[in-house]
C-alpha cells in the first residue's frame, strides 16, 4: 500500500500500489504517455480544490522511473505545485535536479526522516553499479536499481548484493555508508526554507514507511 494523505479530506487515504504503478507506462523516455490511476484522481482532485498543491516524496529516488506522480506533474499539474523531493542517497541528487529541470522552484534535500538524532544508512558503492544489474531492471539507467535499495540495514544491502552482484570481490565489500541527520518531516522542511504543511505525502522508504509517516504525522504539520 502506498499512503496518499490530503489535508483538505480531513483523513489518510491509501492507493494500493498495484493501482499506483500498474496502470502507469513507465517512464523509460521523456515521452511516456500519462495512463491516469486512483492516485492521479485523488491528486487531481486536491488540486482543484486548492489550486496549488504543497507535496512531498520521501525516498524519491531519481524521482522518474517507476514513480508515480513524475509524468503526472510533468504534463499535468506542471508549475502548480510545491515540490520537495528527499532522497537520502546523494548519488541521486544531480539526477532527481535534471529529471525535474522542468520544475526550477523544487527543493532536493538528503535528509532522512524519522526520530531526532543521526543514524547509518547503507548504499551500493558506485564503483559497483555495472556489476549490479538484476533482469528487472533491463532498460533501466546504470543507478536505478542499486541506488533503489539504500537502507539503514545493513543485512537487507547486504542480501541483495549476494543476489544480484556480478563483479569481483565480495557482495559485503561493495557497500558505503554515511551517516545522516534524522528529523521529524516538519523540522526537516523548515531546515530547508520549505514549507511544513504538505497536502501530499507520498513515501517509498524501504520498508521504514511507518517511521515516515509517524514522524510526518506531527500536530504542527499534520499533511
Amino acid at each position: 500500500m502506498r499512503p496518499v494523505l490530503g489535508r483538505a479530506t480531513g483523513h489518510i487515504g491509501w492507493v494500493r500500489t498495484g493501482d499506483v504503478r500498474g496502470k502507469t507506462t513507465m517512464n523509460k523516455t521523456q515521452g511516456a504517455r500519462l495512463v491516469p490511476t486512483p492516485y492521479h484522481t485523488a491528486v487531481l482532485a486536491l488540486l482543484a480544490a486548492k489550486g496549488h498543491l504543497n507535496m512531498v516524496v520521501v525516498g524519491a529516488n531519481d524521482g522518474r522511473i517507476n514513480d508515480p506522480i513524475y509524468d503526472l506533474i510533468r504534463l499535468v499539474v506542471k508549475d502548480r505545485v510545491s515540490l520537495t523531493l528527499i532522497e537520502p542517497n546523494r548519488h541521486l541528487h544531480p539526477i532527481l535536479r535534471e529529471n525535474y529541470s522542468f520544475l526550477p522552484t523544487v527543493k532536493v534535500l538528503g535528509e532522512a526522516i524519522g526520530p531526532p538524532g543521526q543514524a547509518t544508512l547503507y548504499a551500493v558503492k558506485q564503483s559497483a553499479w555495472p556489476d549490479c544489474q538484476p533482469a528487472y531492471a533491463t532498460n533501466w539507467p546504470l543507478y536505478r536499481a542499486p541506488t533503489g535499495v539504500t537502507s539503514g540495514n545493513r543485512a537487507f544491502v547486504e542480501a541483495w548484493l549476494r543476489r544480484h552482484y556480478r563483479g569481483p570481490g565480495s557482495p559485503a565489500d561493495q557497500i558505503e555508508a554515511w551517516t545522516l541527520p534524522f528529523q521529524p518531516l516538519d523540522a526537516a522542511l523548515k531546515d530547508h526554507g520549505a514549507n511544513p504543511h504538505p497536502d501530499i505525502l507520498q513515501i517509498d522508504a524501504e520498508g521504514e514507511d511507518d517511521t515516515v509517516i509517524y514522524h510526518a504525522l506531527t500536530d504542527a504539520a499534520p499533511p
